[in-house]
């Protein structure tokens, strides 16, 4: 693998994904790559390159999933899930009753984990909410389609699921474990680029837009606060991931709840849920 194959992997990451990889890196640029290339039963990286320079969308695509790091689990960091289904739910419930639809965006959403656990989160006060849109997005069509059959090895319900909600929630199947049909069912998965104008997508009532924004260049990821910005509701919640803030933009303000962060636009938080909230209790 020659310095121009870095380089080139570089540029195509940074613009697909708005990722810079550092320099000191390079060694794991060249070993995925490889892994890649065997995986696709292509004889070198060299032949990887001329495949993507022959316009292959889909060899652009793995090339960029293969170099960004891509960490989930089921109930990450679990008191964004408990605040979603508690005390916002009800605050939420009582401003708006349960004629209107409930939206919510897992935003980057991966392989799944965070929009199933979003529903499995909401799953004892379903009854309560009427119709609930929960959409999951993320630019990498391999990760849609794992997201959508809803099959994960053991080793991955083991990371923030209990034996208990496994049972509740998913089937044995193939080594592993399937989620409910009906949770599939009830996600609407779309393939999106956060770094893209967003289409066609509704007003939302909540967002997840966790762990994405630390991993942009910071003009990458202050534009896109700003697209998400327009499509949260006037009294809607933005969960960021814990080490993440809305910095560049003066246009959200964190309120700190328990031990979860929430974001609401500045000049319209929506107020304080009514007293005797419930939590959810997993």
């Amino acid at each position: 693998m020659t310095p121009d194959h870095v380089q080139l992997a570089g540029e195509l990451v940074r613009a697909e994904a708005g990722v810079t990889l550092p320099p000191e890196k390079d060694y794991l640029v060249k070993m995925r790559l490889e892994r890649l290339a065997s995986e696709l039963g292509i004889d070198s990286i060299e032949a990887l390159w001329d495949s993507l320079r022959q316009g292959d969308a889909v060899s652009r695509s793995l090339i960029v999933d293969a170099l960004v790091a891509t960490d989930t689990s089921f109930f990450r960091d679990v008191f964004p899930f408990r605040l979603v289904s508690g005390e916002l739910l009800d605050g939420w419930r009582a401003r708006h009753g349960s004629e209107q639809p409930l939206r919510i965006w897992s935003a980057g959403c991966a392989s799944g984990q965070e929009a199933y656990s979003i529903r499995m989160a909401l799953e004892a006060r379903r009854a309560e909410l009427g119709e609930l849109e929960l959409w999951a997005t993320d630019r990498s069509q391999a990760l849609l389609e794992r997201a959508q059959a809803g099959w994960y090895s053991v080793v991955e319900v083991n990371r923030g699921l209990t034996a208990r909600q496994v049972d509740e929630h998913f089937t044995p199947e193939r080594n592993g474990f399937r989620i409910a049909t009906h949770y599939r069912d009830e996600i609407r998965f779309q393939l999106l680029n956060l770094l893209e104008p967003f289409t066609d997508l509704p007003v939302f009532d909540a967002i997840f837009l966790r762990n994405v924004l630390g991993s942009l260049e910071p003009d990458r990821a202050a534009n896109v606060l700003d697209r998400v910005r327009q499509v949260l509701a006037p009294d809607g919640a933005l969960f960021l991931g814990c080490d993440e803030s809305p910095v560049g933009l003066d246009d959200f303000e964190r309120k700190g709840i328990g031990r979860a962060s929430v974001y609401h636009h500045r000049d319209s938080r929506p107020p304080s849920p009514p007293s005797g909230s419930r939590t959810w209790a997993g």
